[in-house]
């Protein structure tokens, strides 16, 4: 596990919220951006605060039954393929930033 607030520069990020009743990988919207994305500032600090709040709320066995769940993968660099560090977070167990995020990206930070 990293430390609290430690996000690399180069950080990217993927975030899904997936399961439900139906298991349908078209279904599945992913948002994808990175630090650089984020205004230097509150946008940044709101980001790695909302990254230490889904590791204190990630479970290794998400969306049990028909409940849905984030999966937020963490990347290094340019290597999109194999995450550094990935957390699932039950949809009722997740922060409303985080859904918030999910809906409307990265200018959800601001509010």
């Amino acid at each position: 596990m990293a430390k609290p607030g430690a996000l690399p520069p180069d950080s990217r990020f993927r975030l899904t919220r997936e399961g439900g009743l139906v298991a349908a990988p078209g279904l599945m919207r992913a948002r994808e951006f990175a630090w650089g994305d984020c205004q230097p500032g509150r946008q940044q600090q709101r980001l790695a605060e909302l990254v230490d709040v889904a590791r204190e709320r990630a479970t290794a066995r998400p969306g049990r039954g028909d409940q849905r769940f984030f999966r937020l993968e963490l990347f290094a660099g340019d290597d999109l393929t194999t995450p550094t560090e990935q957390l699932t977070i039950d949809e009722t167990d997740a922060p409303p930033r985080l859904v918030a995020l999910w809906e409307h990206g990265i200018p959800s930070l601001d509010g």
